[in-house]
């Protein structure tokens, strides 16, 4: 956050001095808010510099998020008076100089202006955002400005489009790799840990398997969330991410490696509780990464990588397990490494931005506890419901596919085998494509809302192939078009995730709450499947699966916040 050049309150300045004459504003001779907020933005900024500090991060989101507000508000209700005033130059030059990080704080302001129950002027909303646009990235004004009154700075702000995207793309690669490197072992550990209870107790191992999956499941939340509170107020020269992911993925390593070397069912279970303790930490610290370091208009392209990354991890973490089923306490062994090589890689790649300037928090059990409430905010667990729904509308249907084959479909186990196999390939295929081709559609239309809708829609018709006929193919079909749904969502979750957080300074606190979203499903789903195939068979299964995806739209149409 630099110090705000001269020729910055010049033009701030001067357009207030042509509201005052009267060039703009209301009847009342008041200057248009986003003239005044940009005032106000100006004077915290000065004002904490004399003081030798920044400005607190809460103040200047806050006004940033009332500066987009305000901005979107006036651009489409008084265009011609704003255009005369020259706001359209000063806001966005103001904005650029702040700091380029900052334009998710003011265009989710300008959002929430989209949404206000007065009719929008799409036209000037779209222009108003382009201009924001060019202005951070390297512009010097707005496209619908055909008259500006203000000045035009001499010297252009730093921020530069070119290494934005630069630092975008490469860091969204680098998520790709790190998503790739704790899928193999998400994966792949589970079914290493099954072969290996059924060498240490064959009669008891589906048991022992349901303690630990559970344990596991509950614990992962509980860490997730709290690592991600601790994680938001971490003090650091290397930035609040970078400790977190690598100490994480060491722990996690380490917790794996001792359980081949356990001799009881008590240390399998700790250890094998630490390992995905340590990897749900991991992924929250990781998913933290893009509110931080990732602009609004990439985020559909780096979800997509992300999703990329996570049908990788499942595809090579299936190769693995079958690799080392027969010696599953040499593959536990191995198979860890690679999310430290991710998070050692990442200590490097990941932008290293201080946070020892942040004020520092009396440490208690009370301050832990109120860091550790979850957000008040209605799009936040809107968008909580629809991810819950969509997955668990899933999950109950892949989770028995095996005996949905051999059961429903009256498929022999060879048979039964060769179909998973060729529906694997078919779900990782057409989830690959649709993954790339929806997040960068997503991010040109700037538009989150439709694709998750859509994709829960043609998760709806895909469950209905399953009811439609007895034969193999249904399933062979099902999977084809699911994976069209689980590809599109995949690539505009984690965006639509990021543009809801309510405080963008407890980001990866509230991402470890919405993870309870992943985990929930693969708890409740197989109790949910027992029920309904008790009820009605496997068609009350298909029919109950349809009914909970569509609920998921119920969750996301009334989000605001998110287009």
């Amino acid at each position: 956050m630099g110090e705000v050049p001269a020729w910055g309150a010049d033009v701030v300045d001067q357009g207030q001095q042509e509201v005052e004459d009267g060039a703009g504003g209301d009847d009342s001779g008041c200057p248009p808010r986003p003239v005044r907020i940009a005032q106000r933005i100006r004077i915290d900024v000065v004002a904490q510099q004399e003081r030798s500090k920044r400005p607190g991060p809460r103040t200047v989101r806050l006004r940033l998020q009332e500066l987009g507000f305000g901005f979107g508000m006036a651009g489409w209700r008084r265009p011609q008076r704003c255009t005369g005033a020259g706001v359209f130059n000063q806001v966005p030059i103001l904005l650029a100089e702040l700091g380029s990080k900052r334009v998710n704080e003011f265009l989710t302001g300008l959002q929430i202006s989209c949404y206000s129950p007065r009719k929008l002027n799409f036209e000037v909303e779209s222009e108003i955002r382009a201009g924001v646009a060019g202005a951070v990235q390297g512009g010097h004004g707005m496209a619908i400005n055909s008259n500006p009154a203000a000045p035009l700075p001499a010297d252009p702000p730093s921020a530069s489009s070119r290494s934005t995207q630069h630092e975008a793309r490469a860091l969204g690669l680098y998520l790709l790799f790190a998503t790739l490197a704790w899928g193999i072992p998400s994966s792949s550990a589970p079914t290493l840990l099954q072969a290996l209870l059924a060498q240490v107790d064959d009669a008891q191992k589906v048991r022992l398997a349901a303690i630990i999956s559970t344990v596991s499941a509950i614990l992962s939340v509980i860490a997730a969330f709290t690592v991600g509170a601790l994680s938001d107020r971490t003090r650091s020269r290397f930035g609040a991410r970078k400790p977190w992911i690598l100490g994480t993925a060491l722990f996690s390593a380490v917790s794996l490696l001792l359980v081949p070397a356990a001799d009881s069912f008590l240390l399998i279970l700790v250890s094998f509780v630490g390992f995905q303790v340590g990897l749900a930490s991991m992924v929250v610290a990781l998913s933290a990464l893009l509110p931080d370091h990732i602009p609004a208009d990439r985020l559909g392209r780096v979800s997509s990588l992300i999703g990329i990354g996570s049908l990788l991890g499942i595809a090579v973490g299936g190769v693995v397990a079958s690799a080392f089923i027969s010696v599953p306490r040499v593959g536990l062994a191995v198979v860890p490494w690679l999310m430290v090589l991710a998070a050692v890689v990442g200590w490097f790649i990941i932008p290293t931005s201080s946070t020892l300037d942040r004020r520092p928090e009396h440490a208690s059990v009370k301050n832990l506890l109120i860091a550790l409430r979850p957000p008040a905010d209605r799009d936040f667990w809107l968008v909580f419901g629809g991810r819950l729904a969509f997955l668990l509308a899933l999950v109950t249907v892949i989770g028995y596919q095996l005996f949905i084959l051999t059961d429903h479909f009256g498929a022999a186990d060879d048979e039964a085998g060769r179909i998973l196999a060729l529906a694997g390939v078919i779900l990782a295929a057409g989830a690959g494509v649709s993954t790339v081709v929806f997040g960068v559609l997503s991010d040109r239309l700037q538009r989150r809302r439709p694709f998750i809708i859509g994709a829960a829609i043609v998760l709806a018709v895909a469950l209905g192939l399953l009811l439609t006929s007895r034969e193999p193919l249904a399933f062979l079909l099902f999977a084809a078009v699911a994976s069209l749904a689980y590809g599109t969502y995949i690539s505009v979750d984690q965006a639509l995730m990021v543009e809801v957080l309510p405080d963008h300074d407890a980001a990866a606190k509230d991402l470890g709450f919405l993870t309870v979203a992943n985990t929930a499903p693969g708890i409740f789903a197989p109790g949910l499947a027992a029920v309904l195939v008790a009820a009605g068979g496997y068609p009350a299964v298909f029919i109950g699966a349809i009914a909970i995806a569509m609920a998921s739209i119920v969750f996301i149409l009334p989000i605001k916040r998110v287009r």
